[in-house]
């Protein structure tokens, strides 16, 4: 979760200001305090199982 939020905020710093940026981790599941750290840091979780 700390790298994609310093991905964000790397971002946030180098583009304009009125970019939207948003940090989504995508993967098949998160933990409970895993989904919680990314709402309490402002990133989202996307589940998607991996295609054969």
């Amino acid at each position: 979760m700390s790298q994609l939020r310093r991905y964000v905020d790397a971002l946030e710093r180098d583009l304009h200001a009125d970019a939207s940026v948003r940090g989504v981790l995508v993967a098949p599941s998160v933990t409970d305090r895993a989904d919680r750290l990314l709402a309490r840091h402002g990133l989202e979780f996307v589940a998607l199982e991996p295609t054969d």
